[in-house]
């Protein structure tokens, strides 16, 4: 759908699948302003509001590795251009686009053993905390921050949820307001790391699932 002089209109893209029906897992955008499209059987597309066009791009150093479909779950790019992944049955991922290779978690020595990164269900960044990229695993309730230190990816952190709130749930979502403070939708409740605070804190209740964040324009935060 698009949303054009005040009316939302549907956009065919039925041309663009090859294989399988147009199945979208998320939806994120770049700091450039573009679309990535996280797809079953076709990868991933992406929207540039330069060109009005959308692009397929299958990744098939995925299919030539694993030898299934590509199905990502979960999908963010970094400043360097790196695109990192989530794939169906093989967890977390980097695509690099230049040379059109691949590597997995499982490959890493320091991450191999972290078996809940088998199924990632968000990735993010954030303008508070510079170089460090978030990971939800969907089945546990924690957070790993990963850093990058001369194009190789490394363990930061690993921020244990449960020491933070009781029934603290697994996290789904992120978001970073205009204040800087990270919001932290989990299975349960809300959490927030406030911009002048290390601790990750619970808002005191719960919403039960949230399925979405974002703020208006005078900064009141809505889900």
């Amino acid at each position: 759908m698009k949303y054009l002089e005040g009316n939302l209109k549907e956009v065919d893209v039925s041309y663009l699948f090859e294989e399988s029906n147009n199945i979208f897992s998320e939806i994120i955008k770049e700091k450039s302003g573009n679309l990535w499209i996280a797809a079953f059987s076709e990868g991933a597309f992406t929207i540039n509001f330069d060109k009005p066009v959308i692009e397929n791009y299958p990744i098939p150093s995925i299919k030539k590795i694993t030898r299934i479909t590509p199905n990502i779950t979960a999908i963010f790019k970094d400043k360097d251009g790196v695109i990192w992944l989530n794939q169906n049955r093989w967890g977390l991922g980097w695509h690099d686009p230049r040379n059109n290779t691949i590597q997995f978690y499982n490959e890493l020595p320091e991450l191999r053993h972290f078996s809940d990164m088998g199924t990632v269900c968000c990735i993010s960044d954030f303008r508070s905390i510079p170089d460090r990229i978030w990971v939800a695993p969907e089945n546990e309730s924690a957070i790993y921050c990963l850093k990058k230190e001369k194009g190789k990816i490394a363990l930061s952190e690993r921020i244990d949820l449960m020491k933070c709130s009781e029934n603290s749930g697994n996290p789904r979502l992120f978001y970073e307001d205009r204040k800087n403070n990270i919001w932290i939708a989990t299975t349960t409740r809300l959490l927030v790391k406030r911009f002048d605070k290390d601790e990750i804190e619970s808002v005191g209740f719960s919403f039960g699932t949230i399925t979405g964040m974002t703020e208006d324009t005078r900064g009141a935060f809505m889900d």
